[in-house]
């Protein structure tokens, strides 16, 4: 105030108003700040992206990959819940498997006659073991380099199927026949990948008696329930074309198409039985299939009462027996520049099949 006429002084006058003003501008965001933990929720306390919110996960880049809480209620969506479902495998169609040979001009072919003990239908048994160069056969062990597993002639099992180790091996032929069976068969079921495959192994070096001895020879098992394996599972069921089915009834129909015959069960426990499987090949399958065995159809072919056959893809061939000669070689007469599949029998001759000339 001035002493002098009791009237304001205009400095104080000047402070009050800012005074004024200031607490205005305090009331204005004391009401902001309200209004916002209002609209917030109030008192929630649960601090985002903490490490007991299961829901988000803390990534290396410092970001936040937050999943969708899961409801534990029934989904009122159409949408069905997430699954991780077999993907859609193609059938593989029967073909060819062999790799035919094909005569010159003067259709003469000359063999070695010792091979008479060597090939795809060969018979393998206790009166006929393998004894085909028993010293150059395959050792192979887990550790072999893969070149050196081409060069014998064979694929390891492990390349595309589950096997006990890494030494189990087919031959090339058998084991991409066996992938386009096992592919076909998984086409139409609703699981992939079930099978424990053995094959060869250096063990059957010993073994000449046993068709596995080959490198021909498959024995499957089915992977089970608990842990077992076991080929003729009833619960084990695939449906085609509205019928149902074992997987062995389904194996037992399909496998010569592939090159395949079907050669019972191995093993006297039923929970460890595996289904043995003989590669001879997609123009003798079907024969030896309807011949009931191999050594059966080979002495219907020696007889002479077995001329054809009619391969997987759908061609014909014309089958005979050849004896093999007592020199060092055998020459047989195929035809002017036929096509043809030669094997040993493993008895002292070879099983000819050549393409029939409307169809070369």
């Amino acid at each position: 105030m001035d002493e002098k006429n009791n009237t304001p002084n205009p400095k104080t006058k000047k402070s009050l108003g800012m005074l004024i003003m200031i607490l205005a501008l305090v009331l204005v965001v004391v009401i902001l700040v309200i209004v916002i933990v209002a609209s917030s929720g109030g008192d929630d306390t649960t601090t985002p992206g903490s490490s007991s919110d299961p829901a988000v996960t803390d990534t290396s880049d410092g970001t936040d990959s937050t999943t969708p809480a899961v409801s534990s209620s029934t989904p009122t969506s159409s949408t069905p819940p997430a699954t991780t479902p077999k993907p859609p495998v193609d059938p593989v169609d029967p073909s060819l498997t062999e790799t035919p040979s094909v005569a010159g001009e003067d259709g003469k072919v000359t063999v070695n006659s010792d091979t008479a003990g060597n090939g795809a239908l060969i018979l393998i048994n206790g009166t006929h073991p393998y004894a085909y160069q028993t010293d150059k056969l395959f050792q192979g062990t887990n550790e072999t380099k893969y070149e050196d597993v081409k060069a014998a002639g064979f694929e390891r099992v492990s390349a595309k199927f589950p096997a006990p180790t890494a030494g189990h091996f087919l031959r090339i032929e058998a084991f991409n026949a066996l992938d386009a069976l096992i592919t076909t068969f998984e086409s139409v079921s609703e699981t992939s990948k079930t099978f424990l495959v053995y094959a060869y192994t250096a063990a059957y070096a010993s073994a000449l008696t046993d068709g596995m001895v080959t490198g021909n020879v498959v024995r499957l098992y089915i992977n089970g329930d608990s842990g077992t394996y076991g080929f003729n599972y009833g619960s084990k069921k695939v449906t085609v074309n509205g019928t149902s089915m074992t997987y062995e009834s389904w194996f037992k129909q399909n496998c010569a198409k592939y090159g395949f015959v079907y050669e019972g069960l191995v093993g006297s426990d039923e929970n460890h039985q595996a289904g043995q499987f003989r590669y001879v090949g997609s123009i003798h399958a079907a024969g030896i299939q309807a011949a009931g065995s191999l050594e059966k159809y080979l002495a219907d072919v020696k007889a002479g009462t077995v001329k054809t056959a009619t391969a997987a893809d759908g061609s014909t061939w014309t089958v005979s027996y050849v004896a093999a000669s007592s020199e060092t070689t055998t020459e047989i007469d195929v035809g002017s520049k036929a096509t043809y599949v030669l094997s040993g029998d493993n008895m002292g001759g070879f099983i000819l099949a050549v393409k029939n000339a409307a169809a070369q």
